[in-house]
């Protein structure tokens, strides 16, 4: 019979330490200064303070976005916030965005609103993520797009299998389980590669591996993949 785990926290938190790897050690640091700099409230140029990160789908940008506003204590702002949240948002003094390219015109001139305020404080600080550049955001006003890329600029690159297996297995020991470097590249050719997918698939084996309560193994692994993967995906 399985144990139920509903009561139990299983919620991952990413760290920057999870997404600085790869090819993306520049962008890594910046992030980290930029993060320094929001937590010590120390004055910086007005550029220094506002940076945009972009990326195609599965480099980590969400991923990098909830660690930094997590360890930042920052609002935070994606495509679906609310009017609260953007109240929230206009009242703070670090603010992250994710996917600030999928916004549409409301919420784009909202953020717009948010992004000109931070600018204006001497203490105001500014994360965003994008798939795109700036100038390449065509779906959103051509003075809002170009104003995102008045700070700092950063690409986020795909990471090879070792570093995404290093992620992932990062992301394991924060759940509280040991994932082998071989179960992880098992993983890896199975699963899409995203970042922040990755995450939520692990807490989901975790939270599979404490209801049986075994260890996460290859036989384990292979056992949620069939049961719990594979039934979840052709639901879709």
């Amino acid at each position: 019979m399985q144990q139920s785990v509903l009561d139990l926290n299983l919620a991952y938190v990413p760290t920057l330490a999870d997404v600085r790897v790869g090819a993306n050690s520049l962008a890594m640091h910046a992030a980290q200064v930029w993060l320094d700099a929001c937590l010590a409230r120390t004055a910086q140029d007005a550029n220094a303070r506002c940076a945009l990160s972009w990326g195609i789908q599965g480099t980590g940008k969400t991923l990098l976005a909830h660690a930094l506003s997590h360890a930042s204590g920052a609002a935070f702002l994606h495509p679906a916030s609310t009017e609260h949240d953007f109240s929230n948002a206009y009242a703070a003094t670090c603010v992250v965005v994710d996917d600030i390219h999928a916004f549409d015109d409301a919420r784009a001139m909202a953020a717009f609103d948010v992004f000109n305020r931070l600018r204006d404080l001497p203490q105001g600080y500014w994360w965003a993520t994008s798939r795109v550049l700036p100038a390449q955001m065509v779906q959103l006003r051509a003075d809002v797009s170009s104003r995102m890329g008045w700070g700092l600029v950063f690409e986020l690159l795909p990471l090879d299998d070792a570093s995404s297996a290093s992620v992932m297995q990062a992301q394991a020991r924060q759940l509280g389980f040991t994932l082998s470097y071989e179960t992880a590249l098992y993983l890896l050719l199975r699963l899409e590669r995203n970042l922040a997918a990755l995450a939520q698939h692990l807490a989901s084996l975790n939270h599979y591996a404490l209801s049986l309560k075994k260890p996460v193994n290859n036989h384990l692994v292979q056992q949620w993949y069939a049961q719990i993967y594979l039934p979840a995906l052709q639901s879709q």
